[in-house]
């Protein structure tokens, strides 16, 4: 809190709270919502924008703090994958119908709130059907932006020894696939805000 409000007195009108697992912060009897709330409540005009968050860990104190004016309408929620079979394989904590709900949860309240994702193709196993599940959820949640990766081996990890690999043309190939499908809905949701008013942020000027 005291790190925003110096940036805050120096001039600063965003504010982005970024970190590993953010929404698992507990400190002094302050969970993740608590700390937000602390900062909303600083005695100056600013915005503040949650950067990665993880989809098990939207509370009810943290979903309505995002109806705050000062907190920006976006956050970005990692997928991976939208194949149950490959998010198990992965050991992420959720599962697709969790990461929905998550979402619709948010939507519920603000309904043009902007979703941003991580998509990586190719894990080891993946079969052409986990794959059109991930391209169908792209598709049905509307994503501003999607950042995909080609799975790539890391050497000491679960993965890598894994069998099952998927050679490097089928996941280049899964890849722009995902980009399409993305692009389609980058372009849908930007399209959906014309002829509404936004406040912005002048970052800089060119001429």
């Amino acid at each position: 809190v005291r790190a925003v409000q110096d940036h805050l007195d120096r001039g600063y009108r965003e504010v982005v709270l970024t970190g590993i697992n953010m929404s698992r912060y507990e400190a002094d009897g302050n969970d993740f919502a608590a700390l937000l709330e602390k900062i909303l409540a600083l005695p100056a005009n600013f915005r503040l924008r949650l950067s990665s968050l993880e989809p098990e860990k939207l509370t009810p104190g943290l979903l309505d703090l995002l109806t705050h004016p000062r907190c920006m309408p976006h956050l970005h929620l990692c997928l991976q994958s939208g194949s149950d079979r490959i998010l198990k394989l992965m050991r992420r904590g959720y599962t697709v119908s969790e990461f929905r709900e998550a979402l619709g949860a948010v939507r519920r309240i603000v309904p043009d709130f902007h979703f941003t994702t991580d998509m990586i193709v190719g894990f080891p196993g993946e079969t052409e059907s986990d794959f059109q599940a991930g391209l169908d959820l792209i598709r049905e949640l509307g994503f501003g932006h999607v950042h995909t990766f080609p799975y790539s081996p890391r050497e000491r990890t679960r993965a890598a020894t894994m069998t099952e690999q998927i050679p490097d043309q089928i996941k280049a190939e899964r890849a722009q696939l995902v980009r399409e499908v993305a692009h389609q809905a980058k372009y849908a949701y930007r399209n959906s805000l014309v002829g509404t008013h936004e406040e912005l942020l002048v970052e800089r000027i060119s001429y």
